[in-house]
């Protein structure tokens, strides 16, 4: 059975991210558990406790055919969570992009227990409204992106939606070895474009319906706007500690910031249970 783990905090994304899940279509069959971490010290244990069961009623009437259940554990939320992703398939976590005060302490958060998670993680924005679109995907210039093409891919094609494949590239400053500067361009141009192709052909045997888009300049206000309109945006990471630029940095921190998409992130070397 499919294990999804959901953390539930005090704030309204925690009954948005309930919502998102319960449409979810892995959810349908799948095993629930809803988590929330606490001190003894300055929390009151009984009021999470109450949260989050009114939170596993309404998932469970929702999903009748879902096995739901809570745990409760006393820690850091971030490691908690993390603890939490080596035994489950999918965590799936809120972010409060609407409040600004708040997200100047704990914007970074969402990125924080995507960095060390075992598994896929999808951060859902407190604005978050239903979407049956196509999924969205980062292509990263190494291998580090490939478990989330592959996930990606998944989805797209069990949602019956369409896949789009974004690679970002950046022109030469300057020629490597004297020749026209435009030459270097569509030299390298070309060689992306070949890469960009080439997974999607390979996605394309999972999702039917891939577009291929190829992008110059940053990777991440181009995803935010592919994404507009899409059920799910999806990036790869290295988990290798502070993370590259292009994948957990300022991407899915553009993402999580300013999209109203929920945003998954993929850890490099995942494979689909």
């Amino acid at each position: 059975m499919y294990r999804i783990s959901v953390g539930v905090d005090p704030r309204n994304a925690a009954s948005t991210t309930v919502d998102w899940v319960s449409h979810w279509h892995r959810a349908q069959h799948a095993q629930l558990t809803l988590v929330t971490a606490f001190d003894y010290l300055v929390e009151e244990v009984d009021e999470d406790a109450t949260r989050l069961e009114r939170e596993a009623a309404r998932l469970q009437a929702a999903l009748p055919d879902a096995v739901v259940d809570t745990a409760m554990a006393d820690g850091s939320v971030p490691g908690v969570l993390a603890r939490r992703s080596r035994v489950t398939d999918l965590l799936v976590i809120g972010s409060h992009r609407t409040r600004h005060a708040r997200s100047v302490l704990t914007g970074r958060l969402p990125l924080r227990i995507a960095e060390h998670a075992a598994c896929p993680v999808i951060v859902v924005p407190d604005d978050w409204q239903r979407r049956t679109g196509s999924v969205v995907v980062g292509l990263g210039d190494d291998e580090s992106s490939d478990a989330a093409i592959a996930f990606a891919a998944g989805e797209a094609g069990d949602l019956g939606g369409e896949l789009r494949v974004l690679h970002a590239w950046w022109p030469p400053s300057s020629a490597a070895d004297g020749s026209p500067l435009m030459l270097d361009q569509i030299a390298l141009r070309t060689k992306h474009g070949e890469r960009l192709a080439e997974v999607a052909r390979r996605a394309r045997e999972r999702c039917p319906a891939v577009r291929e888009h190829l992008h110059e300049g940053a990777a991440g206000g181009a995803l935010v706007a592919l994404s507009a309109d899409a059920a799910l945006a999806v990036v790869g990471t290295h988990r290798t500690g502070p993370i590259g630029e292009f994948l957990v940095g300022s991407t899915a921190a553009s993402l999580i910031r300013d999209s109203r998409t929920p945003v998954c992130v993929v850890p490099s070397g995942w494979t689909q249970p």
